[in-house]
């Protein structure tokens, strides 16, 4: 006679069935069939073709498009380049900075002072007729050259300026520099008052030009 209980679930029938798996531990279901997460749980695959949406609309952070939307690239063209700032114009373009007015009041005096002496000379050999215009002459001659053959007269040099073309930040003219002398003689010795207006105007003007600077495009720089 058997001693097995018989309602026991796990001993096999009398018809050779298998016992049922014994229950997974810490009493969890077994896992669904066909895998995992199991239905319902709220996780999708994701659709085929769905990411990015078609049309090239997908933007990646930071607000750039795909490859291929700015023709072959992917990414914007930089923004044109400020001729200027291949020379280092500005206060804050490749290290080099707009001389002060102090400055350029220093180089004018040593300037000023080096015709001085030529015109006394000139004046002492050609009279008081002759001279002065030969000290004019002799004045647009001298600035022409030194600022044509670049970009300093002695005065600049000594206090460590240079006069550069505002547009394209390089040496200026020999005309360009003639005109210069011319605008800032005009200024001072037939209107006085513009002249006077002239010497202060770097004072409060945004690239510390002169208003012969202005009329002749040209704009001072400090030395490196």
């Amino acid at each position: 006679m058997s001693n097995t209980p018989p309602n026991d679930p796990w001993q096999p029938s009398s018809e050779g069935e298998q016992p049922p798996p014994p229950p997974p531990p810490g009493g969890y279901p077994p896992p669904q069939p066909g895998g995992y997460p199991p239905p319902g749980g709220g996780y999708q695959q994701p659709q085929p073709g769905a990411y990015p949406p078609p049309g090239g609309g997908y933007q990646q952070p930071g607000g750039y498009q795909q490859p291929g939307a700015w023709g072959g690239g992917g990414y914007p063209p930089p923004p044109p380049v400020d001729p200027r700032y291949q020379y280092g114009y500005g206060q804050q373009a490749g290290g080099a900075v707009l001389a002060g007015w102090g400055l350029r009041v220093g180089a004018t005096i040593i300037d000023g002072i080096i015709l001085a002496i030529v015109n006394a000379i000139l004046r002492a050999i050609g009279g008081a007729y002759v001279g002065p215009l030969l000290g004019v002459v002799a004045g647009a001659v001298y600035i022409t050259l030194m600022l044509s053959r670049g970009g300093q007269t002695v005065g600049n040099k000594a206090v460590g300026t240079r006069v550069v073309d505002s547009q394209t930040g390089g040496p200026i003219s020999a005309g360009k520099a003639l005109g210069r002398w011319a605008a800032e003689a005009v200024l001072f010795l037939l209107l006085i008052v513009p002249g006077i207006l002239d010497i202060l105007w770097p004072l409060w003007d945004r690239e510390n030009q002169t208003l012969h600077d202005k009329i002749a495009g040209t704009v001072v720089l400090r030395n490196n």
